[in-house]
């Protein structure tokens, strides 16, 4: 990954990877230049960067942003599983008696989609986007299945679909980065709680764990908000916690 350096009048402050997140610019995975202090980075980036979102792994750079007026977005846990054949069958099954259907998402249209993931991220959910329907769907959906913008998407990216209506979905990127970061990667994962499929977000996964295993991937990755009870379903199924990264906006 191509690094970018931000300095101030004595040097280099932090390196980080330019990035985009929706119409912000974003520097992320910031890191501390040597002989620098975490006050440094914030006071520069408070200067050079207004506006911009910063990522980092560093909780002490995480924490004198946060005390220089930045705005916390998220706090993640990034977790790895190993990738294990399903034990059942070559094509993972369907979740038993609900009736679930896989589809391709090209099958529907976004406004049949976006229903399903709103529901599971009503407010009051860490993981909470306020927005239009059309803002959403440019912001969350469209670019990581229709663009690739985190790289392509695997074969067991799919839409759960119960009698004609959407009610979860998975997205897997195949991100160029090293793991944990890079890899294959849990996009999105989905389900209505609505809907009358329990278990259907850990099936998604298992499929998906299982898809990746018979196609020669090893680790499957995720970042999951702290806070977000999912985390849970996550260790049931072999994830194990590898970093946490911080995310902040800073002022205009």
């Amino acid at each position: 990954m191509y690094r970018t350096m931000l300095t101030d009048k004595r040097g280099g402050v932090i390196s980080y990877v330019a990035n985009r997140r929706g119409h912000r610019q974003q520097a992320d995975l910031a890191e501390l230049a040597p002989g620098r202090s975490s006050d440094d980075a914030a006071r520069a980036l408070a200067l050079e960067c207004p506006g911009w979102y910063l990522s980092t792994l560093d909780p002490q750079l995480a924490a004198a942003v946060g005390a220089s007026g930045a705005t916390p977005t998220r706090h993640v846990h990034v977790m790895v599983a190993r990738t294990r054949p399903n034990p059942d069958s070559n094509e993972p099954s369907r979740p038993a008696g609900l009736g679930v259907a896989f589809r391709d998402f090209a099958e529907f249209a976004w406004a049949e989609i976006l229903p399903s993931w709103k529901a599971a991220y009503a407010p009051g959910h860490p993981d909470h986007q306020p927005g239009d329907d059309e803002d959403l769907i440019e912001s969350e959906l469209r670019p990581y299945v229709e663009r690739e913008a985190l790289g392509p998407v695997h074969r067991s990216t799919t839409l759960a679909v119960v009698e004609g209506r959407v009610v979860g979905a998975i997205v897997i990127s195949l991100r160029p980065e090293p793991v944990p970061f890079g890899g294959p990667w849990i996009t999105e994962v989905w389900r209505d709680p609505a809907s009358p499929t329990p278990g259907l977000g850990a099936a998604l996964i298992g499929r998906a764990l299982a898809m990746l295993c018979a196609d020669g991937f090893e680790t499957l990755g995720l970042a999951v908000t702290d806070g977000n009870p999912a985390r849970r379903v996550y260790e049931g199924l072999g994830f194990e916690p590898a970093l946490e990264s911080w995310t902040y906006l800073l002022p205009d």
